[in-house]
């Protein structure tokens, strides 16, 4: 009985720093810039560009964390999860065709699970490549101008999109990677208006692990 609890120890230990060199996980930060036109039977509706709601017209933060699982040399899994606060731009024409201002200030939760392939056959070191779908959680919305009384849901709580890009860790602690985004799903509630959105990802992240794992 005693062997079989020592062995049972001995392989739940080794099996755990097995998966242990698996995975990593740490913290990201970034920048992101995302254009928004929009189409439809409200013809007087007219989007523009997101910028950062902390510095006009700079571009949005993101700030969040990461986790990184092998699946080989040259596959894994990277799922990145933040938070970013944006302002989008809306123009909007009355009949006179006299424009008024409406900036949509929002707040979301973003999920990206990504495939990873690491170019150099190397997991963890160097290049990389990255695919996956993105997924919108809507926490927060207003008129950033207080020119209108907003609906009480003006996007939609939900939106999907599709990531591409790439990256590059410099060390076993540091990387940052440039993901760009397509919007696949529409983001305004209103059956009449029409979305495309398409911009890119800026992230740095630090690896947590292999200061945890020392």
């Amino acid at each position: 009985m005693k062997n079989s609890t020592l062995s049972f120890l001995f392989f739940f230990l080794i099996s755990s720093l097995a998966f242990a060199q698996k995975i990593s996980y740490g913290l990201s930060f970034g920048a992101n810039y995302i254009s928004v036109e929009t189409d439809g039977a409200d013809e007087n509706l007219y989007a523009g560009d997101s910028y950062s709601p902390f510095n006009e017209k700079g571009f949005p933060v993101n700030i969040g964390g990461y986790f990184d699982y092998s699946l080989n040399e040259s596959f894994g899994i990277k799922a990145n999860l933040f938070y970013s606060k944006n302002v989008d731009e809306y123009l909007i024409y009355s009949d006179n065709n006299e424009s008024t201002e409406l900036d949509v200030m929002k707040s979301a939760i973003k999920f990206q699970p990504l495939l990873k392939f690491d170019v150099n056959k190397e997991y963890g070191k160097g290049f990389y490549l990255l695919a996956g779908p993105q997924f919108s959680f809507i926490l927060n919305e207003e008129d950033a101008r207080n020119n209108f009384e907003l609906e009480e849901n003006f996007y939609k709580s939900t939106n999907i999109g599709a990531n591409l890009g790439f990256g590059l860790q410099f060390s076993s602690l540091i990387g940052a990677e440039i993901i760009g985004y397509y919007g696949l799903s529409n983001w305004i509630d209103n059956e009449n208006i029409d979305t495309s959105t398409a911009g890119a990802y800026l992230n740095v992240y630090i690896n947590l692990a292999s200061i945890i794992n020392k």
